[in-house]
């Protein structure tokens, strides 16, 4: 069986790109880790629960590309062990939490997204994880509303912190 043409074409075959309109939504993610710590002056490694909330609202300017920003609310178990002065079972959920706000970035592949977000903290009880974080991952997805997400937290943007896995969900504004 041959695989070259016997005839040669006589017209290039050519399909429009379908027509892409902006879109804005607004995406809400949960998501929960592990955050591993080890305790000063041993060998002994602790595993920590850690959870991250995220509102984002996206501006899809192309088929390929989205600006993203907004809130998150992290809770990290680890905190226990690292706010001065306080003793370990003396220390609140409420101390544990941080809350900040990001930018990012996500690259859009057919039903996979690859984001990127740097942000800030405006609250924190201990200063120990920096004063601004990166996140890096995937999201994929399931229906026209629903992500699976994974990504690694840094902390000051630069040493992982934790990986996160969760679902995100997209409400469509325009």
């Amino acid at each position: 069986m041959h695989c070259l043409l016997t005839e040669p074409v006589s017209e290039f075959i050519y399909r429009e790109s379908p027509e892409f309109k902006e879109t804005e939504s607004i995406q809400l993610m949960y998501a929960v880790g592990i955050v591993e710590g080890i305790v000063t002056g041993t060998v002994e490694e602790l595993q920590f629960f850690t959870s991250s909330f995220a509102a984002d609202y996206v501006y899809q300017f192309s088929p390929r590309g989205a600006f993203t920003f907004g809130p998150d609310v992290f809770y990290d178990g680890s905190l226990e062990r690292a706010i001065r002065g306080i003793p370990p079972e003396d220390v609140t959920t409420w101390q544990q939490m941080y809350l900040g706000s990001h930018m990012g970035y996500h690259y859009i592949v057919d039903r996979f997204t690859v984001l990127i977000n740097l942000g800030t903290y405006f609250r924190q009880h201990s200063c120990d994880r920096g004063y601004y974080y990166a996140r890096a991952g995937g999201r994929w997805q399931f229906t026209d509303q629903l992500y699976g997400h994974i990504c690694i937290k840094s902390k000051n943007g630069i040493r992982s912190d934790w990986v996160e896995w969760g679902l995100a969900t997209s409400l469509k504004i325009r």
